[in-house]
Parts: structure tokens; C-alpha cells; sequence
């Protein structure tokens, strides 16, 4: 009937879905292929004509067609579904620390559609140029994480630390941290905790210490004992007690942190805000003395020891009739007249010559007699009992705190 009828359509030997060659195309497609893929070859090959493949003299694709292979590896090879090479970008040393150079392993956890089907411009360049940089797709700032990685400081501790966490380690680089097997560090970075406190435990500080040693250990202080009178005190034999015999280290912990911190010091409740950020700040590097930035008066220092020292409450504690004076009141006891009021020197006395009256073995001569502590409560007595006792043991003392 064509024939006679001179219709040279194919539609009129071969039936109207002649022409239509797209399901002869139909391959079968992994899932994983088919997220970036069409199965069908002609939409696969959208913006090619039939003869790019059909009039093809390739012989992998003249060799598919007459064998009427479908498979992509018919064609393009045993290494057209492996894609991972490329996706390979060239990273700085740096970002290599912390990223995968291979976008497939660095975006690990998402499909091929994540980017391929995405409807964001940037990602679309990105792909249509073969653009492989982190910033192809990411915003300018990607590769600068400095911010990510600020933290709170108590200001006591930005004396001594910088609030960033890759400028106070400096000199360690990202996978000292992200690269960590230490379970506190991998917590820490897991829940994007950045306290010092969740990886490091302050109460191992070792450095501290080093860092807050004094070097005035051996420095005399100033000051003389002084009687009653307010006239150098004299021993018995005529010699002059000084409290320039006494060295800073006998009284007081080279550590300032424990110095300043000890319930005596009048900076205790303070803490570290005692010295940081003021005066710390005020100079560059600490001398290890007290002296520094004006802390401490040079000249001056310890001059008050006999004040310190100053039994103020003598005439009113009740001791002067027991103590200053025999018990008939017509004649000096021993603690008045050639002695003093001053309490160093009536314990230096005792502790340098000894004395029948009171045992003073096992008690440490200078300081160290009342005070067992340089970090101790110096302990202000009101009366000689509370130390020495009644009557039948006040001339046993019990050193102080």
C-alpha cells in the first residue's frame, strides 16, 4: 500500500513509533550512577545528534552499537563510573591539616545530588567551569576559621593568654587538636566547647608557680626592735636586735600566688585580679621582686615591724600585774621596765640567751617562734594566756598559726 501509494514515510511500512527511538536507548543504572545521570542514552547525551555516536568511527562505540551494548562502560571505559579523581583539589599545606583534598572525601556523608542538583549559583558555576576551590562554591572567608576558634577569658587569665585558641597555641598546628585521639580533646572539639577548661585541667598549672616565683628570698628587711620607749632595743649584753636579721623568705612564700591568696593577705579576696590585669600590665617583663611598678616601697619596706609587733593592749589585758610587775606591786616584774613592748623583741630575747623560766627547746629562734607558717593567719594575741597558758604553764608557749 505505500508502495502504491508512493509514501516514502517511514510511519507507512513501520507504524507510527517508528521515528521514536528513545526507549531503544533505555540502560540500566546503579542507583548511585542515576543521582548524577539520566539511564536513558539520548537524554544522557543531550545536546548531541545521532551521528555523534551512530556515525562515530571510535571502534569501543562502532563495536557497542553492533552489539547494542548500553552500558556507559561500553563506550567510555572501565573507568567512566570512578569519578574520585575528579574531584581532586589542590589544598595549601595548611587547610591539608584539617580538609581532604578530594571534594568527594572531604564532603563524606553526602550524595553526588548535594552538588550536582543543586540550585545554588555559586555551586552551579562552580560546576559548569570545573572549578575545584574550596571558594568556588564557599564564601570568601571559608579558609579563615581564626574567629571560629574565640573564646572567653576571665580577665585575670587574658594576662597571661590570648582569648583565640590558635593564637595562644602557637607553634602547634590544626592537628595537634583536630587531629587528637585524647577523648577530653575530641569531646571538646565535638561539641564546639572553647573554655580552657574542656581540655585542660587547671589544677595541673605547674608553670604557674615557675612564673610567679620571686627571686628576694634572701633580701633582708628593714626595721629595728624597739623597748618601751620607743629607743633601739638592747640585749643584755649590750648588743642591738635588728629586724635586718630576718630575710623576706622567713616570713613570706616566694610563690605570689600563694602569698597573695594566704587568708592574712589583704588582697586575698581578690585573687588573681590583685595583680592582673594591674600592675602586671604595666611593665613587660616581671624582675621577680616586690618592688616592681611600685607594688612595694623600696626604702620603706618593713620599717613598721615594730608597730606590727606593738602590744597595744598591755596596760589594759590584765598580764601587767601578773607579768609587768611582782605580784606585791611594789617592784618590776620582768617583761616592763628594761624590756619592751615590742613583741619580736621580748620573744627574740628568750629564744637567743634561753631562760630558767621558760622552756624554749624545740621553739625555732627569729619569727618562726610564734609564726610556724609564711602562708599561715598571723594570729593577734589580747593577753599572754593565749599562748602561754595559766599560771602553772604560761611559761609554756604554744607557737602560733
Amino acid at each position: 500500500a505505500a508502495i502504491a501509494a508512493g509514501e516514502l514515510a517511514c510511519t507507512a511500512c513501520h507504524g507510527e513509533d517508528a521515528g521514536d527511538h528513545l526507549a531503544l536507548h533505555d540502560s540500566a543504572l546503579s542507583p548511585f550512577c542515576a543521582t548524577c545521570h539520566e539511564p536513558n542514552l539520548v537524554d544522557e547525551h543531550d545536546g548531541y545528534d545521532c551521528a555523534t555516536c551512530h556515525g562515530s568511527t571510535d571502534p569501543a562505540v562502532v563495536a557497542a552499537i553492533a552489539a547494542g551494548e548500553l552500558e556507559c562502560l561500553a563506550c567510555h571505559g572501565e573507568d567512566a563510573g570512578d569519578h574520585l579523581a575528579l574531584h581532586d583539589s589542590d589544598l595549601s599545606a595548611f587547610c591539608a591539616d584539617c580538609h581532604e583534598p578530594n571534594l568527594i572525601d572531604e564532603h563524606d556523608g553526602y550524595d553526588c545530588a548535594a552538588c550536582h542538583s543543586s540550585t545554588e549559583q555559586d555551586v552551579v558555576d562552580a560546576i559548569a567551569a570545573g572549578d575545584l576551590a574550596c571558594t568556588a562554591c564557599h564564601d570568601a572567608d571559608a579558609g579563615d576559621h581564626l574567629a571560629l576558634h574565640d573564646s572567653t577569658l576571665d580577665p585575670a587569665c587574658a594576662a597571661c593568654h590570648e582569648p583565640n585558641l590558635v593564637d595562644e597555641h602557637e607553634g602547634l598546628d590544626c592537628a595537634t587538636c583536630h587531629g587528637s585521639t585524647d577523648p577530653t580533646v575530641v569531646a571538646a572539639i565535638a561539641a564546639g566547647e572553647l573554655a580552657c577548661t574542656a581540655c585542660h585541667d587547671l589544677a595541673e598549672h605547674p608553670y604557674v608557680v615557675e612564673l610567679h616565683t620571686a627571686t628576694v628570698g634572701a633580701e633582708q628587711i628593714s626595721g629595728t626592735l624597739i623597748d618601751e620607749l620607743g629607743v633601739p632595743f638592747t640585749r643584755y649584753d649590750g648588743s642591738t636586735q635588728t629586724y635586718g636579721g630576718q630575710t623576706c623568705g622567713a616570713c613570706h612564700s616566694m610563690d605570689l600566688a600563694e602569698e597573695h591568696t594566704k587568708p592574712s593577705s589583704s588582697v586575698a579576696a581578690d585573687g588573681c585580679a590583685a595583680c592582673h590585669p594591674s600592675p602586671r600590665d604595666e611593665f613587660e617583663t616581671w624582675d621577680g621582686t616586690c618592688l616592681q611598678s611600685g607594688c612595694h616601697a623600696a626604702a620603706t619596706l618593713h620599717d613598721d615591724m615594730p608597730l606590727k609587733h606593738s602590744w597595744s593592749a598591755w596596760s589594759t589585758s590584765g598580764q601587767a600585774a601578773t607579768c609587768g610587775y611582782v605580784s606585791s606591786g611594789s617592784g618590776r616584774g620582768c617583761h616592763v621596765g628594761e624590756w619592751t613592748l615590742d613583741l619580736a623583741a621580748v620573744h627574740e630575747e628568750a629564744t637567743h640567751f634561753g631562760t630558767v623560766f621558760v622552756d624554749t627547746s624545740g621553739y625555732p629562734d627569729g619569727c618562726a617562734f610564734c609564726h610556724s607558717s609564711n602562708t599561715a593567719v598571723p594570729v593577734t594575741p589580747t593577753a599572754c594566756t593565749d599562748c602561754h597558758g595559766s599560771a602553772g604553764s604560761r611559761h609554756n608557749p604554744v607557737p602560733l598559726p
